[in-house]
């Protein structure tokens, strides 16, 4: 994975192919929600926590309920992104903050777990939020969320890519806006690895190397079609100038 990156699949949902891509087969897909472990001075930042170890019992929410039949849902405790770390016998204490790259329930499930960890997100994302992702962030986000929170934009701005709007978050990390899927998701650029993290702005190499973009359909869950193309093109044009290795939030590793 590189430079001691490491992914964790905290739970997962299951779609069909060709909403996912253009011209996509009539089968079942999974969509793991990939977490990844980032090092980050004396400790670690996480990106993003997955699906809550609790989904099943949180389905008696109307809404969490509707989504997991829209998308049907597996995860549980010994998935969650906390019990997989306590598993893996990583101090929890050394998880400086979590960066959410947007309040999907795939993204910030776990985040109740975590007591004391600072988060980071994006102001405009959180204190815009509203319908549905207003609904999940009630749902899944810490009661003190407002006390713990830095927002990228009061980062330092520095221009990695002249592609994207960037924050500078310490020397080796960069949070880079990826608009699209929501109007202010945020990735994660590591310099030392040469690695961006991407979130929901693609699900597959297909995604950018080929330009093919999701079904129609699948259209209707992202906040800003065209922005999403766009940044598509984007992510096509640095990765093949840069070099770059690509982490995504819903692709299988093998």
């Amino acid at each position: 994975m590189g430079n001691d990156i490491e992914r964790l699949s905290c739970g997962y949902c299951e779609q069909q192919e060709l909403f996912i891509i253009k011209n996509g087969k009539h089968k079942t897909v999974k969509f793991p929600a990939n977490v990844f472990l980032i090092p980050f001075e004396d400790g670690f930042m996480l990106f993003d926590t997955g699906y809550a170890g609790d989904f099943n019992d949180l389905k008696k929410n109307f809404w969490l309920n509707l989504y997991s039949k829209i998308l049907p849902t597996y995860a549980e405790q010994k998935v969650s992104c906390y019990s997989q770390l306590m598993q893996k016998n990583i101090d929890i204490n050394k998880i400086k903050y979590i960066f959410i790259s947007h309040f999907h329930p795939d993204h910030i499930g776990g985040l109740r777990d975590f007591k004391e960890q600072k988060f980071i997100c994006s102001k405009y994302e959180y204190q815009n939020l509203k319908g549905l992702r207003k609904k999940f962030a009630d749902l899944f986000l810490p009661k003190d969320f407002s006390n713990r929170v830095t927002y990228i934009e009061d980062f330092e701005e520095a221009q990695v890519f002249p592609e994207f709007k960037s924050f500078k978050i310490n020397d080796d990390l960069f949070a880079i806006l990826l608009a699209g899927h929501t109007d202010y998701q945020y990735g994660i650029f590591c310099k030392s690895a040469n690695t961006l993290i991407v979130a929901d702005a693609i699900w597959t190499d297909k995604a950018y190397k080929d330009l093919n973009f999701p079904n129609d359909i699948a259209f209707c869950i992202m906040e800003n079609k065209n922005a999403y193309k766009n940044t598509v093109e984007k992510i096509k044009n640095v990765c093949e100038r840069e070099h770059l290795t690509v982490l995504y939030s819903h692709q299988e590793f093998v």
